[in-house]
């Protein structure tokens, strides 16, 4: 059990207290569901934040070297999927794999543990093919030319797996040994994995030779946001990681989206800063940009209002 009673402490320091110590044997929070739902809103609004920020900093950098920002594996599902491919993927797929991959194995049980195994497994497979295309002609199976067929084939992968190792484990392993070495040990998987997650994101850039130096800054946002997901996923429970990481991706990827559905035409006038172009914009160009504009300051005040009160919280919980 925790030594801190966090149900009325600030989320901010009790969030604080536990990156800077991250501890296995912790209960979930005892707390409303609306409550956890305005917590997790609370800490992703200071991710967005930091993720906006940094993020600004790498286009300056990457427009600094002279990087290509096409060169990015986000762009290029967007340029060769439907949209409903990049929406399945990035907002709904991407969250809930992650969160199985990186976070699952975070707390023990012998199915947890195997499953987490035979994600990391079909992880390592993936990265592996990467690097060494000719791993496809050895698991033909596991590799396939549609996203869906690819999710797919993985998924079938990691359930016998973790099936067959769950089973195993439960019937011969014992549980206590394994919680006595995930507490012993726990802040190095805890910030091992996210490290792990982190710099997994290095593979959305397509031509990262040319920028391996700035690893560091590039992954920024994403060990920040492994550190929350993290604390969530101990505290709140692996739903609500999955949610927080959901409602991240989706914010960053929806008006991506809307944007791709701009004209072509407006997107060149944009791009050579043609003023009188612009003045003859079309009806549905102009309601995807009102939609856009007026997204924005809605969820420009709401992100505010969230952020203003962790940070008053905070400071009356000092007090």
């Amino acid at each position: 059990m925790s030594s801190i009673n966090d149900k009325n402490q600030s989320v901010l320091i009790s969030f604080w207290n536990y990156v800077k110590n991250p501890r296995y044997n912790v209960d979930f929070l005892k707390k409303d569901f609306h409550l956890k739902v305005w917590d997790i809103l609370k800490l992703w609004s200071l991710l967005l934040v930091i993720s906006l920020g940094v993020g600004m900093l790498v286009s300056f950098l990457l427009m600094w070297v002279g990087y290509d920002d096409q060169k990015h594996a986000i762009v290029d599902l967007m340029m060769n999927q439907p949209i409903y491919v990049l929406i399945l993927f990035a907002i709904v797929w991407a969250p809930i794999a992650e969160e199985l991959t990186f976070r699952m194995g975070l707390k023990y049980s012998a199915f947890r543990f195997s499953f987490f195994i035979g994600f990391f497994l079909i992880l390592i497979i993936n990265l592996s093919g990467t690097f060494w295309p000719q791993l496809a002609n050895i698991l033909p199976w596991l590799f396939s030319e549609s996203q869906i067929g690819s999710v797919l084939s993985n998924l079938s992968f990691v359930i016998a797996i973790g099936l067959v190792l769950g089973i195993i484990l439960r019937k011969t392993a014992d549980p206590k040994k394994f919680e006595k070495f995930y507490s012993e040990r726990f802040t190095w998987i805890f910030y091992f994995l996210a490290i792990i997650f982190a710099l997994l994101h290095l593979t959305n850039y397509t031509d990262f030779k040319q920028i391996w130096y700035l690893a560091p800054i590039l992954i920024f946002p994403q060990f920040i946001l492994a550190l929350v997901l993290g604390y969530v996923r101990m505290k709140y429970g692996l739903g609500w990681a999955m949610f927080n990481h959901l409602v991240h991706n989706g914010l960053l990827v929806v008006p991506v989206v809307l944007i791709t559905r701009l004209s072509d035409g407006l997107m060149e006038s944009i791009q050579n800063q043609d003023l009188e172009a612009l003045q003859n914009i079309s009806g549905s160009d102009l309601t995807i940009l009102a939609v856009i504009g007026w997204g924005a300051i809605i969820f420009g005040i709401f992100i505010l209002t969230l952020l203003i009160n962790l940070i008053l919280e905070a400071v009356r919980n000092r007090k």
